[in-house]
């Protein structure tokens, strides 16, 4: 965990060797990030926990058999048979006394056949394989198919994570508790809503890509909801083109759709906004992936930041067509751009960048007019 803190330079705290031979780290930066996490987390706990949440996103529908096919792509059986499996693993369980499970490996395949005899003994077999976990020579290496990371303890989203696998496969027989069956049902499904299923099948990639524009759409719509509850501000949504002019670069290349404008008359302030599906980072690695996307250019791959100055300064250069798309008066008038994300961006903070970021629990008539 320390080492990917200085890896991706979130610290450049001086490492030093103590009289006593220990490494000394001053905790100036530590201090500084942890406050930092902990603001943000306490921040979006509040807000979810008021019940405001629900009523602002819509969640995304699962079209089960689409699912069905591209789980069935990835990993040889149906989302439905696994959940399916998993629930007659729990129904297993509850036959027994106490909080830890235990069946018999050969046995339990033969169990679970019993109650559902339309999943054949091999694609069980597969389903208990995807989620069990058996000892290995070396914790350090993993089994093949596996990247390195998927067995380090401080990374998030481990296939080879024991809320993935929370079947134990112990010499001839199983181990488990049904509430880590449930919950690792549910987190599955979750990884798949939120985008961050780790998939191996094109097919399966195509159908996380269209819940990730679903979901991202539903998201976008639920922002310009809230935005047009502020009787000050003219607001917009998905503009591809403005007076009737594309959004383009001066070699005629798409800079990409305007998610959200909104303009504020009174300050004269025309404000191009993006809005971003973000979760909340939890340790250095995400920190800095989130890093990447929001503010690093790659190649001939753009930020999110450096995009968003594009379609801001082609909206400054066509500030008459927007006086005239929307019928506004007078000269001086000021572009911004912001980002407006679901949840706070902990490396914004750390790597020092001063962006617009706002999170959508902060969202006031305030924050939304005095941008730098």
């Amino acid at each position: 965990y320390n080492n990917d803190l200085f890896r991706y330079k979130i610290f450049n705290t001086p490492i030093e060797i103590l009289k006593s031979d220990r490494i000394g780290i001053k905790k100036d930066e530590f201090n500084s990030m942890g406050n930092s996490m902990l603001n943000a987390r306490i921040t979006e706990f509040e807000y979810n926990s008021i019940g405001k949440w629900n009523q602002i996103l819509v969640k995304n529908e699962f079209e089960s058999e689409e699912l069905d096919e591209a789980f069935k792509f990835e990993n040889g059986f149906t989302f439905t048979e696994f959940c399916k499996v998993c629930y007659n693993l729990i129904l297993i369980g509850k036959e027994q006394e106490g909080e830890i499970k235990k069946f018999e490996c050969e046995k339990l395949i033969t169990k679970i056949q019993e109650q559902l005899k339309e999943i054949e003994n091999e694609k069980i077999q597969k389903i208990l394989d995807y989620i069990s976990l058996q000892k290995r020579d070396d914790f350090m290496i993993p089994p093949k198919g596996f990247r390195t990371e998927e067995v380090y303890p401080w990374r998030f989203n481990r296939e080879l994570s024991f809320t993935r696998r929370p079947l134990i496969k112990r010499d001839s027989e199983y181990i488990w508790g049904n509430r880590n069956i449930f919950h690792m049902t549910m987190f599955t499904l979750d990884l798949i809503s939120d985008g961050k299923y780790k998939s191996r099948s094109k097919e399966m990639n195509k159908y996380i890509g269209k819940v990730s524009r679903n979901r991202g759409k539903a998201f976008n719509d639920s922002i310009f909801n809230i935005l047009k509850t502020f009787p000050e501000l003219i607001v917009d949504k998905n503009l591809k083109k403005i007076n009737g002019k594309r959004i383009v670069d001066k070699e005629n290349k798409d800079l990409g759709d305007i998610d959200i404008l909104y303009i504020y008359d009174k300050n004269k302030q025309i404000v191009v906004g993006e809005v971003k599906d973000f979760k909340l980072s939890k340790n250095p690695y995400e920190i800095y992936c989130e890093y990447r996307e929001m503010f690093e250019d790659r190649d001939s791959k753009k930020s999110y930041s450096t995009k968003l100055k594009r379609r801001a300064k082609w909206v400054e250069e066509h500030i008459e067509d927007l006086k005239q798309q929307y019928n506004l008066y007078g000269d001086n008038w000021k572009v911004y751009r912001t980002f407006i994300v679901n949840e706070h961006l902990v490396s914004k903070n750390v790597y020092g960048k001063d962006d617009n970021i706002i999170a959508i629990s902060d969202i006031s008539l305030k924050k939304l007019t005095q941008l730098k």
